[in-house]
């Protein structure tokens, strides 16, 4: 998100647009895994607490309207990014931006403050500047780091889905946590209200290994990566507050694909079309290398979404994600 005001500076001539690269074959996802239907032998007290997560999520619809599948949302959000400095030092660059996402893998982003766009759609990924015209398609290694903050959006994009319509989820195995997850940080010493104790040995804490999470850069592998999330709910309102997601490679951590969400209380979801959502988030990296696993106490990126110009349900189609032609 940094660099976008950055290239719009830099974009001096439109390039001859290249060939996106082929799209590679996905690997196919384990034959059983149906959307909503929990495995057979998951235990009953898991079920329970699945039950409350999705019924705390669920919409409100008049009676006898089914629930629509959330796969593309139109939001209107504030970033503030982090960046780490040498001596330890952050820099903090906030920014307004529309955010739109359709499923399973398009994502654009506009600058609300220069109209400066960055996409990745059927034609590969690119940055356009409307005002001078300058369009770059992000090939080649000067734009490395743009493709990466690109599937950081992506990533986003999937997980916040996956998390504002867990009935639509494919899971493979879902199970009660005993105990609090490892690697957790202090996350600036947050404690449970009116308690010394940390906020997360306060919550109920699931793990679910699904298809449908997403992580950055996942490792290749001839089977579908699967994903493991554990996700801490509110004991009152079993909203979920915190979660880890990463690659889950045959019951291991890929520890360099992991990441944190706190969402930071339940005072914090509401309504868009008829969905209780989370509204303000922040997602935090691992700390690589470490002994033992930790997650960076501080966050990559803050973001607040701006309810009352934000859809769940908008029209978009892969044209949306299309640079201009030129």
């Amino acid at each position: 998100m940094i660099q976008l005001a950055l290239l719009g500076l830099l974009c001096l001539q439109t390039p001859t647009p290249q060939a996106p690269p082929p799209v590679p074959e996905a690997p196919a996802v384990p034959a059983g895994l149906e959307p909503g239907v929990l495995p057979k032998d998951t235990l009953p007290e898991a079920r329970e607490a699945w039950s409350a997560l999705v019924k705390a999520l669920s919409p409100e619809l008049p009676a006898g309207k089914p629930a629509v599948p959330v796969t593309a949302f139109d939001l209107t959000i504030q970033t503030r990014v982090k960046t780490l400095r040498e001596g330890g030092s952050t820099q903090q660059n906030d920014v307004m931006l529309r955010y739109r996402y359709l499923g399973p893998g398009f994502v654009r982003t506009t600058l609300l403050e220069t109209g400066v766009e960055r996409m990745r759609g059927p034609d590969g990924d690119w940055l356009w500047d409307a005002k001078k015209g300058d369009l770059f398609q992000l090939t080649g290694r000067e734009y490395v780091e743009d493709r990466r903050e690109l599937s950081q959006t992506l990533s986003i994009s999937r997980n916040y889905i996956a998390l504002c319509d867990p009935a639509r989820l494919r899971i493979a195995r879902l199970e009660l946590l005993a105990a609090v997850p490892a690697g957790l940080p202090q996350l600036d010493g947050k404690l449970s209200k009116g308690s010394a104790v940390p906020l997360a040995a306060t919550l109920q804490w699931i793990a679910i290994t699904s298809p449908d999470f997403q992580v950055v850069e996942p490792v290749k592998s001839k089977e579908a990566p699967m994903f493991k999330a554990q996700i801490g709910l509110d004991p009152k309102t079993r909203l979920p507050l915190l979660a880890t997601i990463w690659q889950d490679e045959k019951g291991a951590q890929v520890a360099e694909t992991a990441v944190l969400v706190d969402l930071k209380g339940a005072n914090n979801y509401r309504r868009i079309d008829g969905r209780l959502v989370p509204t303000f988030f922040s997602v935090h990296d691992p700390q690589l290398p470490s002994s033992p696993f930790v997650f960076q106490a501080t966050p990559r990126v803050d973001v607040v979404v701006n309810t009352a110009s934000s859809t769940l349900s908008p029209k978009l189609s892969a044209a949306d994600f299309r640079p201009p032609k030129q």
